[in-house]
């Protein structure tokens, strides 16, 4: 199976697996081999309470890969097994594990028994007209996300061209050829025959992760018109999930548009969101502007989010800022649920403003004065923090290639200082950066205007007052 990782290609497996145990003891696979399939087990326990039977396992991939090896017929045939009262075919089995490692920490033992892994699917086709010629094209989809689109030729070429590579391996028939136009009867027939196949060929890891089977996954060198469209779902604050139909080369600025045209969000208020990628339950990065969505959107089978890993977060640091949102309802609709889920997650405490902020949720009073500013919220920090004020920062910068972010400040009479933080999130540290100083440089005109036109309501409404970031500078340092 294939996974994209920037330009490239690379081999991924599945990340959720149906398995189960011998002698009862817990089961997680990994690799891209997939067994047998089975009925939807029920929810993952812990490993240690875990009872005999088949069970939903997740293995997140380590430096040192996935952490263990299968060993087991990968061709039909073979007497069916009854497990719990289920008849399986013979199945593949864990035949060692390396001790430390992802599969060992998910509490995969060796001897357990795989039946079914996140497949590969054919789900749907499409008929394409290009240059006077009607064709059909077959969507290929990863664990729900699409990968490419495909001609049956191009299937066809891949079967031949896997023959020529592993001319020991039987492979499965491809479904045949046929001179005439095809019923929509007989085109699901072969479509369901690609999916089969796919499934069939990318079970056996040697063949799944070669590079032929990469190339094919690969977007087609041919523009067939909208072929390279594809759906992405983002999560939205309040729940929701939004699916927009972009090209897969669409940048980050593009598919936010799209976005934002979806959800109907005026161009003011588009200004203070942004896209960002859930990277675990506790961290979401901003995605920069030239980055490719859809990328990340296949490659991270694993996320926070159930279904994508995509999500629209505010893009908003100062407290004034955000009371200038109070009066659109959608913004504030996202920024009260945001909130909640914030705080859900531990990214800030509300402390001695929890109770209140429960009875606003359940009776929905969204836009309260002091609660849709988070204006009470504070991040918990940790015991030795180093805290930095907004007004001694001097100059900032990235080191590319030392991956950190570097930033001078002065205190008082005392000589500039140069910090230099080293993360892999160093842009993303860069950018919040910008975007804090340009929202204060905000600050500072809308309050140089309120002066000039009214001291007295400026005084009233409490607009010159000194401008503080809503999260303190030692929140970047915790990352």
């Amino acid at each position: 199976m294939a996974d994209v990782d920037g330009d490239d290609i690379r081999s991924a497996a599945p990340s959720a697996i149906h398995s189960t145990s011998r002698g009862g003891g817990s089961s997680c696979n990994d690799g891209s081999v997939t067994g047998g399939h089975a009925p939807a087990p029920p929810p993952l326990t812990p490993a240690a309470t875990v009872a005999s039977g088949p069970r939903l396992v997740r293995i997140v991939k380590s430096d040192s890969g996935y952490g263990f090896n299968v060993r087991g017929q990968v061709s039909e045939g073979g007497q069916l097994r009854s497990i719990n009262g289920e008849l399986y075919a013979p199945l593949q089995h864990v035949s060692a594990v390396l001790p430390g490692g992802a599969a060992d920490r998910a509490g995969i033992s060796k001897g357990d028994r795989i039946l079914e892994a996140v497949p590969i699917s054919v789900p749907t086709y499409k008929h394409v007209e290009q240059n006077g010629e009607k064709f059909v094209v077959y969507n290929v989809y990863m664990a729900g996300r699409q990968l490419c689109s495909k001609r049956y030729r191009e299937f066809a070429i891949l079967h031949q061209n896997l023959k020529r590579e592993f001319a020991t391996f039987t492979f499965p028939k491809l479904p045949g050829k046929w001179p005439f136009s095809l019923s929509e009867q007989q085109l699901d027939a072969r479509r369901r025959g690609l999916e089969e196949y796919l499934e069939r060929v990318c079970s056996v890891r040697v063949i799944g992760e070669s590079d032929i089977m990469q190339e094919f996954l690969s977007e087609s060198d041919e523009n067939y018109n909208g072929v390279s469209d594809v759906e992405l779902r983002i999560a939205m604050p309040d729940k929701t999930t939004v699916t927009v139909r972009v090209r897969k080369n669409c940048t980050t600025d593009q598919v936010y548009q799209a976005v934002v045209m979806k959800v109907g969000m005026d161009s003011i208020t588009a200004s203070y969101f942004a896209l960002f990628e859930v990277i675990n339950h506790s961290f979401v990065r901003k995605l920069a502007p030239n980055e490719f969505p859809h990328k990340l959107y296949v490659q991270n089978y694993t996320s926070a989010v159930p279904g994508t890993c995509l999500t629209l977060r505010k893009w908003l640091f100062t407290t004034e800022e955000e009371i200038l949102l109070n009066d659109n309802e959608l913004a504030i609709n996202y920024c009260f649920h945001q909130a909640l889920d914030d705080v859900k997650r531990g990214f800030i405490k509300a402390e001695e403003k929890s109770y209140q902020l429960q009875k606003l949720s359940e009776q929905r009073k969204i836009s309260m004065v002091g609660f849709s500013v988070q204006s009470y919220i504070h991040l918990h920090l940790y015991n030795q923090v180093i805290a930095f004020e907004w007004a001694e920062m001097q100059r900032w910068d990235t080191d590319e290639e030392g991956m950190a972010f570097c930033f001078e400040y002065t205190r008082g009479e005392k000589k500039p200082r140069w910090v230099k933080i080293f993360t892999p999130y160093f842009n993303y540290m860069h950018e919040c950066f910008e975007r804090v100083f340009c929202e204060l440089k905000w600050r500072k005109e809308v309050e140089e205007e309120a002066t000039d036109k009214d001291n007295k309501n400026c005084s009233k409404d409490g607009m010159c007052s000194k401008v503080r970031s809503i999260l303190p500078f030692s929140y970047f340092l915790s990352y």
